[in-house]
């Protein structure tokens, strides 16, 4: 499903356990902090300016806090964008990018091409380089799966959703449907197929579209990663597509909704 479309989107950040996203969006020349539900409700702008450059947005779960860099500074908030904060840093710091870890934040500065660590409230007064001769850093992130806590109901067999649980906050979600299908209106849990549509292949791309011409609806999701897909074919039985990479001498399959998808090599004989 899309959530967001035709927006600038600049960054993005989530919160699964409470069911939230965040992203950074440019709309008329200026940047604004802006704030939902998983599944695109509650939909609330946090900071309405920014800086026209604003990237990098980061979710401190243990501060329960924002974090962004914006003008080549580090700028951090509340999670409800108020008591917004310029960390302290060298008047000379270019920042690329920014991750939290624990107490501490963790920068690439692209002036002396170091990664930095510092203190994630104080700033500057602790900053240590980490990493030098590490130029043209664009994101940074700690790998530690004690980091990513939390739990919410998706997690217990989906929600009950045959296709996207999405968390709308702590307690509760919703269901929706792959592109391409649509909610049961005897069941929410559940989804149905559009029944007949055209299913194309671009060569370097499949495409699938209602038969009433109409590019407003999409009835698949974008299939990239395909070398030249020459026969295409299906199971609607199965609800299962199949293209042949001709070059490669490999069959593809996969699920209408994305998921399942498998390769094989084949050996073509003369």
């Amino acid at each position: 499903m899309m959530l967001l479309e035709n927006e600038q989107i600049l960054s993005v950040a989530v919160q699964p356990s409470a069911g939230k996203i965040f992203w950074i969006g440019r709309e008329n020349g200026s940047a604004h902090l802006e704030s939902s539900g998983m599944d695109g409700s509650s939909r609330k702008i946090l900071v309405p300016d920014v800086g026209d450059e604003a990237k990098s947005l980061v979710v401190d779960l243990e501060a329960n806090r924002l974090y962004w860099v914006s003008d080549s500074k580090i700028i951090y908030s509340k999670l409800d964008g108020t008591n917004v904060v310029k960390l302290n840093l060298p008047a000379n710091a270019t920042v690329t990018t920014i991750a939290v870890y624990k107490k501490s934040i963790y920068y690439a500065d692209d002036v002396d091409h170091s990664i930095y660590v510092a203190d994630k409230t104080t700033g500057s007064s602790s900053a240590k380089a980490l990493r030098n001769n590490t130029s043209g850093v664009l994101a940074l992130r700690i790998y530690d799966p004690a980091d990513q806590i939390g739990s919410h109901v998706c997690q217990q067999l989906n929600g009950g959703c045959e296709h996207l649980c999405l968390p709308r906050s702590e307690l509760s979600y919703v269901c929706r449907c792959a592109l391409g299908y649509q909610q049961d209106p005897l069941n929410d849990h559940k989804c149905i197929g559009i029944d007949d549509f055209i299913f194309f292949s671009l060569g370097w791309e499949l495409q699938g579209r209602p038969l009433n011409g109409s590019n407003a609806t999409r009835v698949l999701g974008p299939i990239s990663r395909v070398s030249s897909a020459a026969p295409i074919d299906f199971i609607a039985s199965k609800d299962l597509l199949f293209w042949a990479d001709t070059e490669h001498g490999q069959v593809t399959k996969m699920k209408r909704d994305g998921m399942l998808r498998t390769r094989g090599n084949f050996v073509f004989l003369p």
